[in-house]
């Protein structure tokens, strides 16, 4: 579990130096952050709640990048296609 929000933290580092580098401005940023931080809640609580949704390096880039709707997708691709 810490190696897991180790590996979403990192993802949202990486990502966060990605977007800084794109969106000079940093309300973008901060908009980033935010939809990276309740993309992470929603993805720990499907996890407590036994959905069985890894957080790996993969799923916590997805969801730090996409937030929410990255949630979906992961879970989509968890059940539909069975790749994690």
């Amino acid at each position: 579990m810490i190696g897991s929000i180790i590996a979403y933290i990192i993802a949202v580092a990486v990502v966060l130096l990605i977007a800084k580098v794109f969106f000079k401005g940093t309300s973008a940023v901060i908009g980033f952050l935010v939809n990276a931080a309740v993309g992470a809640v929603v993805l720990w609580v499907l996890d407590i709640i036994g959905l069985g949704v890894p957080i790996t390096w993969l799923t916590a880039a997805i969801v730090g990048f996409l937030g929410v709707p990255g949630v979906i997708i992961v879970v989509i691709l968890k059940y539909v296609f069975k790749l994690f």
